[in-house]
């Protein structure tokens, strides 16, 4: 079963290389950032640019990021179930939960790609134009560049977690809509309107997109030279709000991951393709 979900995954790669939809993503990223000192002024002044990368990161990933990742994960099944060029896959010896999963590491793969170039580009603009000596709080060093480098990664491998949840939530459309045009507008629909209405309604807690920026703020704290365990108010039992902000995150997450893809497993294995 590994060996055929690999070499349905080098099949999906080789797809994606070739479509432009792919190259999407990179583009508008690459643009964003060079236009990101705009809005976010960076020089070499000997203050520490960290901020800067958080807001171009985050800008990237939370917003433009987060659209192109439901965008091109909307398109990954129906857009083959709506063509019929999913039946010439399903001839072969293999299983359907195993095209699935292959196009859900596909998804997850374009997610991590987005991710690294955002990072990459980012810290690139902020060593070339700004300063990564640290960060100083009255002449003296509070966080390392070594120190914000970790606390960076962290933030940023806590960041995926929303992100493959709403690949797995884009699967979950895109096994149920017949037209790729569909699938991502029911998609972004779908979210836009949870979005608007979990404020309202007191319960963005259950919903993974409102942990896309929790995972940041360590970060963010740390690039203003503040002690991140030691913000807000604690829980009673020596814990901080950000801490348990973060676990609801990761639950949240986890479980929305496995409920989309059990879903979209459930229904891909059982819809005539016909």
């Amino acid at each position: 079963m590994i060996e055929r979900i690999l070499n349905l995954f080098v099949v999906e790669l080789i797809k994606a290389v070739r479509l432009r939809l792919t190259y999407l993503g990179p583009v508008l990223v690459l643009l964003t950032v060079v236009v990101a000192p705009l809005a976010y002024p960076i020089q070499r002044d000997q203050a520490g640019d960290y901020g800067f990368i958080a807001y171009a990161v985050q800008l990237l990933l939370n917003n433009l990021g987060f659209f192109v990742v439901l965008v091109y994960c909307s398109s990954l099944v129906s857009g083959e179930i709506g063509t019929g060029t999913i039946r010439s896959i399903l001839v072969r010896p293999v299983r359907r939960r195993e095209v699935l999963i292959a196009k859900f590491l596909i998804g997850m793969s374009y997610a991590t790609t987005l991710t690294v170039i955002a990072a990459a580009l980012a810290w690139g603009l902020a060593f070339t134009l700004g300063d990564l000596s640290g960060v100083y709080y009255g002449g003296e060093v509070v966080y390392t560049n070594r120190e914000m480098q970790s606390a960076f990664i962290s933030a940023l491998l806590l960041g995926l977690l929303p992100q493959y949840a709403a690949v797995a939530y884009a699967m979950l459309i895109s096994t149920c809509v017949r037209n790729a045009t569909s699938a991502v507008g029911f998609s972004v629909g779908i979210w836009l309107f949870v979005d608007t209405v979990k404020y309202p309604l007191n319960i963005p807690q259950l919903f993974f997109s409102s942990y896309t920026e929790s995972s940041w703020r360590g970060f963010i704290d740390r690039a203003n030279g503040l002690a991140a365990r030691d913000i807000g108010y604690s829980m009673g039992n020596g814990t901080s709000w950000l801490w348990t902000l973060l676990d609801l995150g990761v639950i949240t997450s986890v479980v929305s991951i496995a409920a989309f893809s059990s879903i979209a497993l459930y229904v891909f294995t059982r819809r005539n393709m016909t």
